[in-house]
């Protein structure tokens, strides 16, 4: 996705994804459920394994596979 862009429901990628790569240094939001619902976090750069990123709003759980919508400022 590029800057400016945002992803309300990720339809098979929903809930599958494991990592983020960062081009530049954009904002990406990253939220638990669709439309922009629940639980949110914020990075500028990559995150090569979710495993690694605990959630703010749900310790000790990590990311990993629980990205369902997210947008790119």
């Amino acid at each position: 996705m590029r800057r400016g862009e945002s992803g309300d429901s990720l339809g098979s990628y929903g809930g599958t994804i494991s990592s983020i790569r960062v081009f530049g240094y954009p904002r990406v939001i990253v939220l638990n459920d669709r439309n922009f619902r629940n639980g949110s976090d914020v990075t500028r750069s990559d995150v090569p394994d979710l495993r690694q990123w605990k959630m703010t709003s749900k310790p000790p759980h990590t990311w990993n596979n629980r990205i369902s919508s997210l947008q790119v400022q």
